[in-house]
């Protein structure tokens, strides 16, 4: 079992209340190299409070055959599953192509969560390997951070403004 970084694994990623933030990476397994059953790859780590509201993968081919994977997001400070929102998708590593998205795959996206987390793919079964040239998963996602609630301020003939609840 080995576990592959992406390129943007370093940073940690956040969105500012009430806007989007667009995130593309790469995870290369070198040459010569194979991607093999229980593999993981970590994707990218973000703030408490951001929700993953759109979400691709896009892989070479790795094996010949393969069994689904699962990707998810985990706590950062105990590596652990947030369960409802672990989902299990082929991630299609013995073709070439899109292999995942909410449009397709999810019902729902990954919900804000009040802890730091991490995306991760979860390599399935792998049988008959590749390992001649470079294998590579891309993704990308949308992050957004929903903010405060709204609270009543003022009514004014039956409309009310808000305001954050912070303000």
């Amino acid at each position: 079992m080995a576990t592959y970084n992406s390129n943007i694994w370093n940073l940690k990623l956040d969105s500012a209340q009430h806007e989007t933030t667009t995130v593309f990476g790469k995870v290369a397994i070198p040459a010569g190299t194979s991607v093999t059953s229980s593999d993981t790859l970590n994707l990218f780590r973000a703030r408490s409070g951001t929700a993953v509201v759109s979400f691709w993968l896009y892989t070479n081919q790795w094996a010949t055959t393969a069994g689904e994977g699962v990707v998810g997001h985990y706590a950062t400070a105990t590596g652990t599953a947030i369960d409802e929102d672990s989902i299990s998708v082929d991630v299609d590593a013995e073709d070439a192509g899109l292999t995942m998205s909410f449009a397709d795959a999810l019902a729902t996206p990954f919900l804000p969560v009040s802890q730091d987390y991490f995306v991760a793919v979860n390599v399935g079964t792998i049988t008959d390997p590749v390992s001649a040239g470079e294998k590579y998963l891309l993704f990308g996602a949308v992050l957004a951070r929903p903010g405060d609630t709204v609270t009543s301020v003022y009514t004014w003939n039956g409309e009310a403004s808000g305001s954050l609840s912070d303000e």
